[in-house]
């Protein structure tokens, strides 16, 4: 089975009562590109979330939420100074908060703020049809026969009728990162390694060719894909490694 890996920036959902009181009465978001997801999609509009130690600029991801969540990096949140817990999206109870602001206005959030665990969203036709249970915990491979093969644990499938297959991880905000054995620095920050012939950056229109090695260090969302390697009982198209229920 393969599947499509993206690598997810930082990045806010917003309720209607928060967008308008940071973009002004009767805001509405604005398309700017469409996600992977359906019906998902990354906004023009950005707001600024403020940590007690500093702050940065992130865009909003459609469309509105009946409650307020901003999904962070753990280096995001050593620089913003929050102890974000790595969650999985929509359970924000107990984590904490942050200042957000706008152009029209500012909005304090009690909690929310999150590093998104690990996930590989299916709808129920694919997930049966390898074997997966919604909340299943399996060990993803990627990197396969390049040498420098990596594997992710943790991975919870999260199995939804409005679900596209992809797993999503976090991008990597430092200066280093070792992933597979490989140590890239790229522009003295933000590293993410893709074994790909081609990168597409999922909250904008850019797209850049791989060098020879066919790797690529970049500081956004990249698409790639990989292969699932860890369901137990699953189709035999698909290695398996490891793959245990909650």
């Amino acid at each position: 089975m393969k599947v499509m890996v993206e690598t997810s920036a930082h990045h806010v959902h917003v309720t209607k009562e928060t967008l308008e009181a940071l973009f002004g009465k009767g805001a509405t978001l604005t398309n700017k590109k469409n996600l992977s997801q359906p019906g998902q999609f990354a906004c023009v509009e950005k707001v600024t979330v403020v940590g007690p130690k500093s702050e940065m600029k992130m865009s909003i991801l459609g469309p509105e939420r009946s409650a307020d969540q901003v999904e962070i990096s753990l280096t995001d949140a050593r620089k913003l100074g929050i102890a974000a817990p790595v969650r999985e999206s929509g359970d924000i109870a107990g984590t904490p908060g942050c200042k957000l602001v706008g152009p029209e206005g500012e909005v304090e959030i009690e909690c929310g703020v999150i590093a998104a665990k690990r996930h590989i969203h299916l709808d129920p036709k694919t997930a049966e049809e390898f074997g997966l249970k919604d909340k299943q915990l399996v060990s993803v491979k990627v990197g396969e026969n390049t040498g420098r093969a990596t594997t992710f644990g943790d991975v919870v499938i999260r199995v939804n009728a409005n679900y596209a297959p992809a797993m999503h991880i976090d991008s990597i905000y430092q200066s280093h990162h070792h992933i597979g054995g490989m140590k890239r620095r790229h522009c003295g920050k933000n590293i993410g390694i893709a074994p790909v012939d081609r990168v597409e950056n999922r909250h904008t229109e850019e797209s850049v060719e791989t060098s020879q090695t066919g790797y690529v260090a970049r500081s956004v969302q990249y698409r790639f894909e990989t292969v699932i390697n860890g369901i137990p009982g699953g189709s035999s198209r698909m290695n398996v490694i490891t793959g245990k229920a909650d």
